[in-house]
């Protein structure tokens, strides 16, 4: 389960940075992990424009101090501050806190169920390209609304190696498919799904700062 986080300026979803409480599981005083994803803009090739989005993951302390940081940039405290955040709810269910962050006014605006699948691939070899595919993660997620997406994931050190993995991850989709994918747009993500159908003003929040594509 997971609780998404920003404040009531969607500071951090706006610039493509995700904060979240991950929960990994439903046992009584199960505490959860705090994350977060920041995207970053990077050049691929040599066409004008072209790029792509890789994402920064950090967790526990780190990320509570890289998202201070950011608020703290844009001069978004407030004295208002969340003095009866104990109470605070959504969709019914209690709202977690986070902690040494009461000055930012942060709200969760997203709640989200997931059961998850998942495998993670060895070093196998495809025979016809000869590519080696290793630690590549496939994650097939279901939600709480009825929403199922696949997900095919693979972690680069280098910027440089973004491009290849890029390569790499669509080999591994259309192995998968069956078919080549390359003509069709990517699935929308479970958070995404979930803004369109429950939070519209944060998902056009989104779309009008260009963290998130517009719904097609």
């Amino acid at each position: 389960m997971d609780w998404y986080f920003d404040n009531p300026d969607f500071t951090l979803c706006t610039q493509d940075c995700w904060l979240r409480l991950r929960h990994l599981s439903h046992v009584p005083g199960e505490k959860g992990l705090w994350q977060l994803k920041k995207g970053r803009r990077i050049p691929i090739g040599t066409a004008s424009g072209s790029g792509s989005t890789v994402y920064e993951e950090m967790e526990g302390d780190q990320a509570i101090d890289i998202v201070k940081g950011l608020l703290e940039t844009d001069d978004v405290t407030g004295n208002d501050a969340n003095s009866d955040d104990g109470d605070a709810t959504l969709d019914g269910y209690p709202m977690p806190q986070i902690p040494r962050m009461g000055e930012y006014r942060m709200k969760a605006f997203a709640r989200i169920e997931t059961t998850r699948s998942s495998w993670k691939t060895c070093a196998t070899t495809n025979v016809e390209s000869d590519e080696v595919y290793n630690n590549i993660t496939i994650d097939i997620d279901t939600t709480d609304f009825g929403y199922t997406v696949g997900e095919v994931e693979t972690v680069v050190t280098f910027d440089e190696e973004v491009d290849g993995a890029k390569v790499i991850v669509q080999q591994v989709i259309i192995l998968i498919n069956g078919e080549e994918s390359s003509g069709s747009l990517p699935a929308l993500g479970k958070l995404e799904t979930y803004l369109i159908q429950n939070r519209p003003e944060v998902y056009e929040a989104c779309v009008k700062s260009g963290s998130m594509k517009a719904n097609r």
